[in-house]
Protein backbone atom coordinates (compact mmCIF):
# COMPACT_ATOMS: atom_id res chain seq x y z
CA UNK A 1 0.00 0.00 0.00
CA UNK A 2 1.66 3.78 -0.88
CA UNK A 3 2.55 5.76 2.10
CA UNK A 4 0.78 8.38 0.26
CA UNK A 5 -2.47 6.26 0.83
CA UNK A 6 -1.99 5.69 4.16
CA UNK A 7 -2.91 9.50 5.49
CA UNK A 8 -6.45 10.81 4.27
CA UNK A 9 -7.61 13.61 4.33
CA UNK A 10 -11.79 14.43 4.92
CA UNK A 11 -13.41 17.39 5.20
CA UNK A 12 -15.56 18.03 7.17
CA UNK A 13 -18.14 20.69 8.75
CA UNK A 14 -16.04 21.07 11.59
CA UNK A 15 -12.84 21.07 9.70
CA UNK A 16 -10.47 18.88 8.40
CA UNK A 17 -9.82 15.20 9.62
CA UNK A 18 -6.76 14.19 9.48
CA UNK A 19 -6.77 10.06 9.64
CA UNK A 20 -2.96 8.93 9.82
CA UNK A 21 -2.65 4.60 9.21
CA UNK A 22 -0.81 3.61 12.55
CA UNK A 23 1.09 1.31 11.51
CA UNK A 24 3.30 3.27 9.39
CA UNK A 25 6.58 4.31 10.40
CA UNK A 26 6.72 7.63 12.25
CA UNK A 27 9.31 9.05 10.47
CA UNK A 28 8.24 8.58 6.91
CA UNK A 29 4.58 9.35 8.39
CA UNK A 30 6.08 12.58 9.19
CA UNK A 31 7.44 13.11 5.52
CA UNK A 32 4.45 12.21 3.83
CA UNK A 33 2.02 14.07 6.23
CA UNK A 34 4.64 17.21 5.46
CA UNK A 35 4.48 16.20 1.57
CA UNK A 36 0.33 16.10 1.33
CA UNK A 37 0.07 19.21 3.24
CA UNK A 38 2.32 20.83 1.02
CA UNK A 39 0.38 19.83 -2.02
CA UNK A 40 -2.96 20.96 -0.78
CA UNK A 41 -1.85 24.46 -1.12
CA UNK A 42 -4.49 26.63 0.17
CA UNK A 43 -7.33 24.35 0.03
CA UNK A 44 -7.31 23.85 3.83
CA UNK A 45 -6.11 26.74 4.46
CA UNK A 46 -7.53 28.17 7.85
CA UNK A 47 -9.03 25.05 8.69
CA UNK A 48 -9.25 23.65 13.02
CA UNK A 49 -8.00 19.89 12.39
CA UNK A 50 -8.83 16.73 14.51
CA UNK A 51 -5.88 13.86 14.20
CA UNK A 52 -7.36 10.59 13.97
CA UNK A 53 -4.09 8.83 15.04
CA UNK A 54 -5.82 4.88 15.62
CA UNK A 55 -3.38 2.81 18.23
CA UNK A 56 -0.47 4.82 17.55
CA UNK A 57 1.40 5.58 21.13
CA UNK A 58 3.11 8.75 20.59
CA UNK A 59 5.75 10.42 23.02
CA UNK A 60 5.80 14.22 23.88
CA UNK A 61 8.50 15.00 21.44
CA UNK A 62 6.89 12.99 18.70
CA UNK A 63 3.41 14.62 19.12
CA UNK A 64 4.73 18.00 19.26
CA UNK A 65 6.48 17.32 15.95
CA UNK A 66 3.50 16.37 14.34
CA UNK A 67 1.59 19.20 15.52
CA UNK A 68 4.51 21.43 14.29
CA UNK A 69 4.41 20.02 10.92
CA UNK A 70 0.46 20.35 10.71
CA UNK A 71 0.63 23.85 12.24
CA UNK A 72 3.25 25.11 10.02
CA UNK A 73 1.15 24.45 6.81
CA UNK A 74 -1.52 26.77 5.76
CA UNK A 75 -2.32 28.56 9.02
CA UNK A 76 -4.10 25.02 10.18
CA UNK A 77 -4.73 24.97 13.90
CA UNK A 78 -5.12 21.17 16.07
CA UNK A 79 -8.39 21.50 17.44
CA UNK A 80 -8.72 18.01 18.74
CA UNK A 81 -7.21 14.30 18.48
CA UNK A 82 -8.86 10.94 18.01
CA UNK A 83 -7.08 7.84 19.78
CA UNK A 84 -7.38 4.37 21.16
CA UNK A 85 -3.89 4.65 22.62
CA UNK A 86 -3.53 5.85 26.33
CA UNK A 87 -0.36 6.96 26.29
CA UNK A 88 -1.11 9.10 23.00
CA UNK A 89 -4.36 10.30 25.22
CA UNK A 90 -2.03 11.33 28.18
CA UNK A 91 0.51 12.94 26.17
CA UNK A 92 -2.08 15.12 23.86
CA UNK A 93 -3.45 16.36 28.14
CA UNK A 94 -0.14 17.05 28.46
CA UNK A 95 0.81 19.34 25.83
CA UNK A 96 -2.83 20.62 25.56
CA UNK A 97 -4.95 19.61 23.35
CA UNK A 98 -8.20 19.76 25.00
CA UNK A 99 -10.88 17.39 22.69
CA UNK A 100 -9.71 13.95 23.22
CA UNK A 101 -11.91 11.02 21.47
CA UNK A 102 -11.79 7.38 20.51
CA UNK A 103 -10.63 6.63 17.25
CA UNK A 104 -13.50 3.89 16.71
CA UNK A 105 -13.84 2.42 12.73
CA UNK A 106 -10.52 4.17 12.38
CA UNK A 107 -10.63 5.67 8.67
CA UNK A 108 -6.72 5.18 8.66
CA UNK A 109 -5.96 1.85 8.71
CA UNK A 110 -5.17 -0.16 5.46
CA UNK A 111 -7.32 -0.27 2.69
CA UNK A 112 -8.45 -4.23 1.77
CA UNK A 113 -5.67 -5.79 -0.15
CA UNK A 114 -6.80 -7.42 -3.46
CA UNK A 115 -6.67 -11.37 -4.42
CA UNK A 116 -5.88 -12.89 -7.47
CA UNK A 117 -6.60 -9.50 -9.28
CA UNK A 118 -10.57 -9.56 -7.65
CA UNK A 119 -11.87 -7.77 -4.54
CA UNK A 120 -12.74 -10.06 -2.07
CA UNK A 121 -16.57 -9.88 -0.71
CA UNK A 122 -15.06 -8.71 2.49
CA UNK A 123 -13.47 -6.20 1.09
CA UNK A 124 -15.96 -4.48 -0.83
CA UNK A 125 -18.22 -4.63 2.22
CA UNK A 126 -15.63 -2.60 4.06
CA UNK A 127 -15.35 -0.07 1.76
CA UNK A 128 -19.47 -0.05 0.71
CA UNK A 129 -19.73 0.81 4.39
CA UNK A 130 -17.47 4.13 4.30
CA UNK A 131 -19.03 7.05 4.43
CA UNK A 132 -18.58 9.86 1.79
CA UNK A 133 -16.61 12.79 2.34
CA UNK A 134 -18.16 15.78 0.44
CA UNK A 135 -16.29 18.58 -0.93
CA UNK A 136 -17.82 22.37 -1.15
CA UNK A 137 -15.55 23.77 -3.68
CA UNK A 138 -13.76 23.67 -7.10
CA UNK A 139 -10.42 21.98 -6.91
CA UNK A 140 -7.81 23.72 -8.87
CA UNK A 141 -4.94 23.09 -11.39
CA UNK A 142 -2.01 21.58 -8.79
CA UNK A 143 -4.57 20.58 -5.80
CA UNK A 144 -4.46 17.42 -4.72
CA UNK A 145 -6.84 15.28 -2.86
CA UNK A 146 -6.87 11.87 -1.49
CA UNK A 147 -9.61 9.69 1.11
CA UNK A 148 -10.01 6.58 2.36
CA UNK A 149 -13.87 7.35 1.71
CA UNK A 150 -15.94 7.86 -1.47
CA UNK A 151 -15.44 11.15 -2.52
CA UNK A 152 -18.28 13.48 -3.73
CA UNK A 153 -17.53 16.52 -4.90
CA UNK A 154 -19.90 20.00 -5.13
CA UNK A 155 -17.85 21.65 -8.21
CA UNK A 156 -15.53 21.37 -10.86
CA UNK A 157 -12.20 19.12 -10.54
CA UNK A 158 -10.21 22.06 -12.81
CA UNK A 159 -7.48 20.28 -15.56
CA UNK A 160 -4.20 19.52 -13.22
CA UNK A 161 -6.32 18.75 -10.32
CA UNK A 162 -6.36 15.37 -8.95
CA UNK A 163 -8.93 13.63 -6.72
CA UNK A 164 -7.77 9.53 -5.19
CA UNK A 165 -10.23 8.01 -3.34
CA UNK A 166 -10.81 4.27 -1.80
CA UNK A 167 -14.42 4.69 -3.20
CA UNK A 168 -16.25 6.18 -5.76
CA UNK A 169 -15.87 10.01 -7.42
CA UNK A 170 -18.81 11.91 -8.23
CA UNK A 171 -18.56 15.26 -9.16
CA UNK A 172 -21.51 17.60 -9.57
CA UNK A 173 -19.86 19.61 -11.90
CA UNK A 174 -17.01 19.12 -14.50
CA UNK A 175 -14.04 16.69 -14.32
CA UNK A 176 -11.50 17.97 -16.84
CA UNK A 177 -7.99 16.88 -14.04
CA UNK A 178 -7.19 13.13 -12.86
CA UNK A 179 -9.41 11.14 -10.62
CA UNK A 180 -8.41 7.91 -9.56
CA UNK A 181 -11.20 5.70 -7.77
CA UNK A 182 -11.24 1.92 -6.36
CA UNK A 183 -7.48 3.23 -5.44
CA UNK A 184 -7.68 0.34 -2.92
CA UNK A 185 -8.27 -2.14 -5.93
CA UNK A 186 -11.90 -2.19 -5.85
CA UNK A 187 -12.49 -2.79 -9.44
CA UNK A 188 -16.54 -2.51 -8.95
CA UNK A 189 -16.16 1.94 -8.34
CA UNK A 190 -17.16 4.47 -10.75
CA UNK A 191 -15.90 7.60 -11.68
CA UNK A 192 -19.42 10.01 -12.30
CA UNK A 193 -19.59 13.34 -13.33
CA UNK A 194 -21.74 16.11 -14.56
CA UNK A 195 -19.06 17.16 -17.71
CA UNK A 196 -16.99 14.27 -18.30
CA UNK A 197 -13.57 15.57 -19.94
CA UNK A 198 -10.61 14.15 -18.01
CA UNK A 199 -7.32 14.15 -18.27
CA UNK A 200 -7.21 10.78 -16.93
CA UNK A 201 -9.45 8.27 -15.47
CA UNK A 202 -8.33 5.47 -13.41
CA UNK A 203 -10.41 2.54 -11.45
CA UNK A 204 -8.25 0.17 -9.40
CA UNK A 205 -5.55 -0.58 -11.61
CA UNK A 206 -7.34 0.24 -14.95
CA UNK A 207 -6.31 3.53 -16.86
CA UNK A 208 -7.84 5.47 -19.56
CA UNK A 209 -6.71 8.89 -20.85
CA UNK A 210 -8.34 11.72 -22.07
CA UNK A 211 -7.10 10.54 -26.11
CA UNK A 212 -9.23 6.97 -25.10
CA UNK A 213 -12.22 8.81 -24.43
CA UNK A 214 -14.60 9.01 -27.42
CA UNK A 215 -16.30 12.26 -28.24
CA UNK A 216 -16.67 15.21 -26.11
CA UNK A 217 -19.18 15.08 -22.68
CA UNK A 218 -22.66 13.88 -23.40
CA UNK A 219 -23.93 15.56 -20.79
CA UNK A 220 -23.81 13.23 -17.08
CA UNK A 221 -21.55 10.40 -17.51
CA UNK A 222 -19.69 7.72 -15.51
CA UNK A 223 -16.74 5.31 -16.11
CA UNK A 224 -16.81 1.81 -14.49
CA UNK A 225 -14.83 -1.54 -15.64
CA UNK A 226 -16.61 -3.56 -17.92
CA UNK A 227 -14.30 -6.80 -19.55
CA UNK A 228 -11.21 -5.71 -17.95
CA UNK A 229 -11.31 -2.08 -19.40
CA UNK A 230 -13.02 1.29 -18.39
CA UNK A 231 -16.31 2.13 -20.42
CA UNK A 232 -17.88 5.53 -20.46
CA UNK A 233 -21.47 5.33 -20.86
CA UNK A 234 -24.26 8.11 -20.13
CA UNK A 235 -25.69 8.03 -16.61
CA UNK A 236 -29.08 7.53 -16.20
CA UNK A 237 -31.41 6.25 -13.27
CA UNK A 238 -31.75 2.14 -15.58
CA UNK A 239 -27.53 2.52 -15.47
CA UNK A 240 -27.38 3.44 -11.61
CA UNK A 241 -29.71 0.31 -11.03
CA UNK A 242 -27.90 -1.94 -12.97
CA UNK A 243 -24.86 -0.90 -11.32
CA UNK A 244 -26.73 -1.19 -7.60
CA UNK A 245 -27.52 -5.07 -8.50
Amino acid sequence: MSDRLSIAFQGTKSGLVIAIDDTLPFDTMIASLSEKLDESGDFFANAGVTLNLGARALTEVDLKKMMKVVQNAHDLRIVGLKSDSPETVATAELVGISRISAASAHPGSAIPAQQNGRQTQQSIAVIESLPAAIIRKTLRSGQMYESRQAVVILGDVNAGAEVISAGDIVVFGALRGIAHAGAGGNENCIIAALKLEPMQLRIASRIARAEDKPGKSRGSEFASIEKDQIVIDKWSSTSYRLLSE
